[in-house]
C-alpha cells in the first residue's frame, strides 16, 4: 500500500495523485499532518506498535511506499499579539508535533521513502548553492550578511542586487488574506532605510533573465517549463508574484543535456528523488541554477506543458508497491 503524507488544504496535487492511483487499481491512504491534533493515535517505543483511526496506517506491513508531498497548512497566529509566552508555545508545540509526526513515519522501517519532512525542513540553500557550482553549475553570486557596509559594497559591485530568505520561504494568513516571502530587489534608495546592523539576510547579484525555468525532477526524468516572467512588470523579479489577469506565457521546454547531468549529479549528493528546481537563462546563453524546493509544486508544470505528471507520478508509486 501507498502511503502519502500531506495536508488537509491547498493541495490539489494530492488529490490528482490518489485519483490516479485508485484509478489504475493502485492502493493509496492519505495521512494528512493536521490529523495529529484531532484523530487519536499512538506508537509504543517498545514494541514499535502503530495505533491509528486509520485501520490502514496499523498494518505496517503493508505500507510499502511512503510519498511525502506535504505536511500541514498554514498556521494562523496573531502577529500583532506581544504575548512572547504565546509565541514560544506555538513554536513548541510546533516542535513537538513535527518529532512525533517523524516517529511516526520511521516506524515504517521497511518502506520506500520518497523525499521526507527532514529533507524538507533541513535542506541548507547555501549548502545547495556550494554543491551546485562544485557540480559545474553557475550560480549567482551571493553572500550573507547583517552589515550595511558590506551591503553597500556589494551593491556597488553589482550595481543591482536581490535579497531573498535564507531558509524556505514562510506564508502567513491574515483576515483571509495570505502573505508570502518573495524575492526583492535592492536599490540605492533603499540603503537610507537600513540600519548599520540588521538581521542576517541573503544577497545575490540581480541577473537579466531572457526567461525563467521550473523544473520537475522525477526519478532521474526532467520535466520542465519556460515562464516569460520578464515580461511582465509584476514577476520580472519572482514570477510567484503571480498576476491573475495577465498570467504569464509558459511553454513546454528542454533542458541542454549537460545541465541535466550536473543537476543530476548535484540532487544525488543531495539524495532526492523529487523536486522542483529552478533556474535562469540569461541572454548570453547561460543558465544560472538558484534553488531546489524538493516538495515544490508540480502542477504549474503539469497542465501547462500537457505532462500529465500526475498520472506519471502515480504509476511510479504502485510500481515501487509491487516490488
Amino acid at each position: 500500500m501507498i502511503l502519502i503524507s500531506s495536508k488537509a488544504s491547498g493541495e490539489i496535487t494530492t488529490e490528482f495523485v490518489i485519483q490516479w492511483i485508485e484509478f489504475l487499481k493502485g492502493k493509496v491512504v492519505r495521512f494528512n499532518g493536521e490529523e495529529m491534533l484531532k484523530d487519536e493515535m499512538s506508537v509504543d517505543i517498545s514494541t514499535e506498535e502503530i495505533k491509528t483511526t486509520k485501520n490502514e496506517l496499523n498494518d505496517k506491513g503493508k505500507i510499502k511506499v511512503i510519498w511525502f508531498r506535504k505536511y500541514r497548512s498554514i498556521q494562523i497566529i496573531d502577529r500583532e499579539s506581544n504575548n512572547l509566552n504565546f509565541l514560544e508555545l506555538e513554536i513548541h508545540k510546533n516542535k513537538e508535533l513535527r518529532n512525533f509526526y517523524e516517529l511516526l513515519i520511521d516506524s515504517y522501517s521497511n518502506a520506500k521513502v520518497i523525499s521526507s519532512l527532514s529533507i524538507d525542513h533541513n535542506l541548507n540553500k547555501i549548502k545547495v548553492l556550494r554543491l551546485a557550482k562544485d557540480c559545474g553549475l553557475y550560480i549567482p553570486e551571493t553572500v550573507i550578511t547583517n552589515n550595511k557596509e558590506k551591503l553597500r559594497l556589494f551593491l556597488l559591485k553589482h550595481f543591482s542586487i536581490v535579497v531573498k530568505p535564507i531558509w524556505n520561504v514562510s506564508f502567513f494568513r491574515k483576515n483571509d488574506q495570505v502573505y508570502k516571502m518573495l524575492t526583492k530587489k535592492i536599490s540605492k534608495n533603499d540603503l537610507n532605510k537600513i540600519p548599520k546592523i540588521f538581521a542576517p539576510s541573503l544577497l545575490q547579484e540581480y541577473i537579466e533573465k531572457e526567461y525563467e525555468i521550473r523544473s520537475f525532477f522525477w526519478f532521474k526524468n526532467f520535466y520542465s517549463m519556460a515562464i516569460f516572467s520578464q515580461e511582465n512588470e509584476k514577476t520580472v523579479v519572482d514570477f510567484r508574484n503571480y498576476d491573475k489577469v495577465k498570467p504569464n506565457r509558459t511553454v513546454p521546454y528542454k533542458l541542454p543535456r549537460i545541465i541535466e547531468e550536473k543537476t543530476r549529479k548535484l540532487l544525488k549528493l543531495l539524495n532526492i528523488e523529487s523536486g522542483s528546481i529552478d533556474f535562469l537563462k540569461t541572454r548570453n546563453e547561460d543558465y544560472i541554477f538558484l534553488e531546489i524546493n524538493p516538495n515544490g509544486q508540480f502542477g504549474m508544470v503539469s497542465h501547462p506543458c500537457n505532462y500529465h505528471l500526475e498520472e506519471i507520478v502515480a504509476k511510479k508509486l504502485i510500481e515501487l508497491d509491487k516490488l
